[in-house]
């Protein structure tokens, strides 16, 4: 038995960008199995984390988000970091512990967790843009501009036209605006 992901959460937390970028399969509150990098979590058989106690990786999950939702990013990078070994597709955990560790200046550790999130999750446009954003926050000019490249290539594609056309005009956006405050 599986407990799922509470997406409609998720949604609220992030705002229209996530649900342009979620799979069809993850925008309501459902368990997006075949779907790579959303979150299920096994309930039976939870194996401790370093010999502690269990957790149970959806209130952990919830209390992440709540974290999240509220600023507080060190305790909600915590929970998502904690609740990863629980999960059969972890891509939506590495994005948020990615995107917490951004949001408090640590660019290196969330480049890290957003590469992990975009090799599992790579239709998640919100993780493509704090990869990108990390990238140019470190400094690496080449990485931010093949990001910036591979999503006004699918603007371009989408050419307006689609349902994800204007979250990618905002992913453009704002991993330029990230690359303009990069030093020349």
């Amino acid at each position: 038995m599986t407990k799922p992901i509470n997406l409609v959460a998720l949604l609220g937390v992030t705002g229209g960008l996530a649900a342009a970028s979620l799979p069809n399969t993850a925008r309501a509150n459902c368990s997006p199995s075949g779907v790579s990098g959303g979150g299920s979590y096994a309930a039976s058989g939870v194996p401790s984390v370093g010999g502690g106690p269990s957790i149970d990786p959806q209130k952990r999950y919830e209390q992440g988000l709540a974290a999240y939702g509220d600023g507080r990013y060190r305790e909600a990078g915590r929970a998502f970091e904690d609740v990863i070994p629980y999960s059969s597709q972890p891509g939506l955990l590495y994005y948020y512990a990615g995107a917490s560790r951004l949001r408090l200046g640590d660019a290196k550790g969330a480049r890290r967790m957003l590469e992990r999130a975009e090799k599992l999750a790579p239709e998640f446009l919100i993780a493509q843009q704090d990869l990108g954003v990390a990238y140019a926050k470190l400094g690496d000019r080449p990485k931010a501009e093949a990001v910036l490249a591979k999503m006004k290539a699918q603007a371009d594609q989408c050419a307006g036209k689609c349902e994800e056309a204007e979250p990618l005009l905002a992913v453009v956006t704002t991993i330029s605006e990230a690359m303009a405050a990069m030093p020349a």
